[in-house]
């Protein structure tokens, strides 16, 4: 799993914290003003723990370019980062 990424000059940091997480009900959280990601993998599922930090990361990038209300729909952020995720494992 990745650790760090860049969007538009800014190092984003992903970390594990299966705790602050389960205590929220999230498999993930970004939080643009921290430029953070956070990922809940006490499912030990691989796939559903990469296509969250695809998830988030739509969110992240939503966030950055200023399309806040877009990062806000759900279903929107879902159905992009399910198929940036088949793309990702799928090219060749």
């Amino acid at each position: 799993m990745i650790s760090r990424f860049s969007l538009g000059g800014v190092k984003w940091k992903v970390v594990v914290d299966n705790k602050r997480l389960d205590d929220m009900g999230l498999l993930g959280l970004c939080e643009h003003s921290k430029s953070l990601i956070t990922l809940y993998d006490g499912l030990r599922n691989p796939e559903l723990t990469d296509q969250t930090l695809y998830h988030e990361v739509v969110h992240a990038i939503l966030d950055s370019i200023g399309e806040y209300e877009l990062s806000q729909n759900e279903k929107f952020v879902q159905q992009f980062a399910v198929l940036l995720h088949q793309f990702e494992t799928s090219k060749k």
